[in-house]
């Protein structure tokens, strides 16, 4: 089944919980028999034709049958109109649910974090769980990092035109950019290697810098959102087989500056940079992992701000044990408003190398050196060579899963706001796994039982996630029966003004006069569907 048939479900019916008939007043009964009379002989007929419909079982519940099948407005609106019927408590179309479709990606199988948790697999986030209610998100994610490899075919046709925010050093010139120039819009990664013999020259440009080969590393972070799924190549993103990836590119050899992130993130939010040409893409996630050792100052508080207000929610790494800031997450994660996300491991522990306390959100996997993720990235150690995939660990690559956790939520419920987000990323989260050895807000790098105050609310859990987000969007019908001008206010032609489906399912209804009599109180309410969510939400 397509993306698109997820996205508007087609229904041959409606599911009806019927209220008690005790709940049921006189005068609304009046008035559903006044809309009755308004119908035509042929209206009529089939009301007749109609009336022998049962219970789906003993709870008040009917399925009520629609001449043909309906999706999209014409369903919505079937479904609105219906809803109006005083003797209904809940109505939800009677959609196929599909099972969960297992990518059919080859290397899907070594992604263990995705997978449904279990006993051994206590961390996994859920994803097919998620992608039952939002199977595909067209969500602008923006990774602001390294730049990426447009080549990597994984990447294919994932990618928006991004911008590249490395500037020019005034003293070293494009040193670091690495790519012979400074701002432009080609965010492609040339390669972050820092040589041992160019780290140790006193007074060079990469005095100190972190020595290492090129890490890919925003390649590899798009991979885990935006990596084409069901191609039947390589792994499996979270955002399904029509990703939108904005690459921002604000690091290049030996990290980036502050100055050339918080432009990114303006620009990846929608904001005016100056020098820049405007963002046409703006993006409802940024996605940053990356971090300094200081704490949260006011003009980085003050971007944040401004990105939130713009409607942009921003995932963070809460960092890891590298450098002199302790346990404590990094800049921007201790920053109010973003959502900070800590490392785990597949069983559920705190990672050796994960920073912990009250300022992280919540935990993802992470992997450890022995146990990592798998993704996307490239042989090269110092310029591109081959396309291919590594295991890496990380809380940078915990926070992606947020991230694309994110931007299904948004599929699910576009109107969501950044900060209900981040409150239903924490509620429907999992609790963290208990045991002996707690983790400490002071203690040393260790792996260790996280809290609630070292390691936030929980376990992302992407199924409950997304169906929390989808839930928002379930809207109960109005409990009270409509006025005598409600239903055939139109004089005698009061029975074409409904549409063919609803003339069958308020003949039905209509008919089930002597169910209306005998329903008992419905023992479970049922879930609301108004044709914009994905069915096989409850889970």
């Amino acid at each position: 089944m397509t993306a698109a048939a997820h996205a508007q479900p087609t229904a041959s019916g409606f599911l009806v919980q019927i209220r008690p008939a005790q709940e049921v007043t006189a005068s609304e009964t009046s008035s559903a028999s006044r809309q009755r009379s308004t119908l035509s002989a042929a209206s009529r007929l089939q009301l007749d034709q109609a009336a022998g419909i049962p219970a789906a079982d003993g709870g008040g519940r009917a399925v009520i049958a629609l001449p043909r099948p309906l999706s999209g407005d014409a369903l919505r609106q079937a479904q609105a109109e219906l809803g109006q019927d005083p003797r209904i408590q809940h109505i939800e179309p009677d959609v196929r649910i599909p099972l969960a479709a297992t990518p059919n990606d080859p290397l899907w199988s070594r992604q263990w974090e995705m997978a449904a948790p279990m006993s051994q697999l206590p961390a996994a986030i859920d994803a097919l769980a998620a992608w039952d209610i939002a199977p595909t998100s067209n969500v602008v994610v923006a990774i602001l990092d390294s730049g990426v490899l447009p080549g990597h075919p994984d990447l294919r046709g994932a990618l928006l035109p991004g911008y590249d925010f490395v500037s020019l050093d005034p003293t070293f010139g494009a040193v670091y950019a690495n790519d012979g120039d400074g701002r432009d819009s080609d965010p492609s990664d040339p390669g972050d290697w820092v040589l041992a013999s160019e780290s140790s020259i006193t007074g060079g440009a990469f005095e100190g810098c972190p020595v290492g080969n090129s890490t890919w590393h925003g390649t590899a972070i798009a991979g885990q959102i935006g990596a084409i799924r069901g191609d039947g190549y390589g792994v499996a993103g979270l955002l399904g087989p029509a990703p939108r990836i904005l690459p921002v590119r604000v690091s290049g050899r030996c990290g980036g500056l502050l100055s050339d992130v918080l432009d990114g993130m303006r620009w990846a939010a929608g904001l005016r940079v100056q020098g820049v040409p405007d963002n046409p893409y703006p993006a409802r996630v940024i996605n940053l992992s990356m971090g300094g050792d200081v704490a949260c100052t006011p003009i980085v508080q003050n971007v944040i701000r401004e990105v939130t207000n713009a409607g942009a929610l921003v995932v963070v790494a809460a960092g890891n044990q590298e450098g002199t800031g302790g346990v404590q997450p990094q800049r921007p994660a201790d920053c109010q408003g973003v959502v900070a996300v800590g490392a785990v491991q597949r069983s559920g522990l705190k990672t050796g190398y994960s920073r912990l306390g009250q300022a992280v959100t919540l935990a993802a996997p992470g992997g450890e050196v022995n146990d990592g993720l798998f993704l996307i990235g490239n042989s090269g150690q110092t310029t591109p060579q081959l396309n291919g995939y590594v295991y890496a660990a990380g809380t940078s690559f915990a926070a992606p899963l947020v991230s694309g956790t994110a931007a299904l939520m948004l599929a699910a419920a576009p109107q969501l706001t950044p900060t209900q987000l981040a409150s239903m990323l924490q509620s429907s989260s999992r609790t963290h796994i208990a045991g002996t050895s707690s983790c400490s807000a002071t203690s040393n790098f260790r792996s260790c039982f996280c809290t609630t105050a070292t390691c936030g609310a929980g376990l992302l859990d992407a199924g409950q996630a997304v169906k929390a987000a989808h839930d928002t969007t379930l809207v109960a019908p109005p409990s009270g029966g409509t006025d005598s001008g409600g239903g055939g206010g139109s004089g005698g032609g009061g029975g074409g003004s409904l549409a063919l489906g609803m003339v069958l399912a308020l003949a039905a209804l209509l008919a089930l006069r002597g169910l209306l009599r005998r329903a008992t109180p419905a023992g479970l309410r049922g879930s609301q569907r108004d044709g914009h969510g994905l069915p096989g939400a409850g889970r």
